[in-house]
């Protein structure tokens, strides 16, 4: 509603975090001169194709916003461990019960440090295109308004 669009952005972002969105089209109809401040808050910028004005007079626009998730790289540590095979481990003397358990903590850590950075790397694309909707020449076709 009116003046609740941080409300709705929080909203859209908890439930894009938890994964909830993940391959979904979410339509949100909102107030027109709200809109720019709204796709602001959704982290829609200039810079991102979303403007921070709507045309007061503009009633068949369609503003649409991307989250594009860029997967966390691991350390190169963590890319080194995963592979070094079985040959490798036996040429370096390294007791493989030992290395198994090695690998698995520095494993657990690098997914728990991909998990707390993930939150936050993401793009975010906008663009906003016309419907050329004329409601006054679609009434009138329809019977709705005389000649």
């Amino acid at each position: 509603g009116v003046g609740e669009s941080e409300e709705l952005a929080n909203d859209i972002f908890l439930k894009l975090l938890a994964g909830d969105l993940c391959g979904k089209l979410v339509v949100v109809s909102w107030k027109h001169k709200e809109i720019g401040d709204l796709a602001q808050e959704l982290g829609c910028g200039e810079d991102q194709g979303c403007p921070k004005k709507y045309h007061g007079g503009t009633f068949d626009d369609v503003w649409e916003i991307k989250y594009v998730h860029k997967p966390p790289k691991p350390p190169v540590e963590v890319e080194e461990i995963f592979n070094v095979d079985l040959v490798t481990r036996e040429k370096l003397s390294v007791p493989l019960e030992a290395s198994n358990k090695k690998e698995k903590k520095k494993k657990e850590a690098a997914q728990q440090d991909a998990a707390d950075a993930e939150a936050l790397d993401w793009n975010v694309f906008g663009f906003v295109t016309s419907q050329n909707f004329d409601p006054l020449h679609f009434a009138k076709t329809n019977g709705v308004y005389g000649d």
